[in-house]
């Protein structure tokens, strides 16, 4: 497979003010305007800090699209990690066990991210680190993936401006209020926050459960700590979007929220 050049300024140079020219490894002319948009509310975050909550059908490039953006602003010296926090539904910890075996049980569930890299043309072995948070590694700029029920008592950042870090809550429709609160009392004001979910695909036992949709509401009160928006086209084509469609009755789950422009 061909490698697409990297997007890595040949020296550390000041971060632009928005990502219009970049070429995005090569994703950028292929992006619709809910893409760039979300593009741009995540860089303003990677800058300023704060939360960017995404909603996304399956296949919108909500998930590649952070990890791709988590990469630039690292390489212009934004932050220097990357927490790639995965939701896994309730009583997680039955399905993945506890510390034996961790990696092996844990690793299936961060593929989305090892795909985004090789979609970029980058290796996943010199850009993720699997285990601790936080662990010694020699990756520079290291993505670190760990399931959301490893959180508690890890500090995901700091207040430092030389050890920032961007923080990504994937499949967020899957953790309940409470792990929903325990991951975002883990981060820090200078740090970018994507929260990443879709309140069709609830796989809870209890869909009401699902604390993606009270976080988004109770975020929106306070618009200078947040962003929302959603990507409502499937990159993979109709047979993928047509059957997202099968849950689109809005009063099953949630409340209709407008997006904040």
């Amino acid at each position: 497979m061909a490698t697409r050049k990297s997007t890595r300024p040949a020296e550390r140079e000041a971060p632009p003010e928005t990502l219009e020219d970049s070429p995005f490894f090569g994703l950028a002319k292929s992006m619709n305007e809910e893409q760039r948009h979300y593009v741009d509310l995540m860089w303003r975050g990677a800058k300023n800090g704060k939360v960017v909550f995404v909603e996304g059908k399956s296949g919108s490039g909500k998930t590649t699209l952070a990890v791709l953006l988590a990469v630039i602003a690292m390489d212009y010296g934004l932050a220097n990690k990357t927490y790639y926090i995965r939701a896994m539904g309730g009583s997680a910890e039955s399905k993945v066990g506890y510390r034996p075996g961790l990696l092996e049980k844990t690793k299936p569930y961060f593929i989305p991210v090892e795909q985004a890299l090789i979609t970029a043309g980058l290796s996943p072995d010199r850009k993720i680190c699997y285990g601790d948070i936080d662990e010694e590694t020699a990756i520079d700029n290291p993505i670190y993936c760990s399931g959301q029920m490893y959180m508690r008592g890890c500090n995901l950042g700091s207040n430092d401006p030389d050890n920032r870090a961007i923080v990504i809550i994937d499949e967020a429709q899957n953790a309940t209020v409470d792990e929903m609160r325990l991951l975002l009392t883990r981060v820090f004001d200078n740090s970018l926050v994507v929260v990443i979910g879709h309140r069709e695909q609830i796989d809870l036992p209890n869909k009401r459960l699902s604390g993606f949709v009270p976080y988004i509401e109770h975020f929106m009160k306070r618009p200078d700590l947040c962003d929302y928006t959603q990507l409502t086209k499937s990159r993979r084509g109709q047979v993928a979007e047509w059957a997202d469609d099968i849950y689109s009755r809005s009063d099953e789950i949630g409340t209709g929220i407008e997006e904040k422009r």
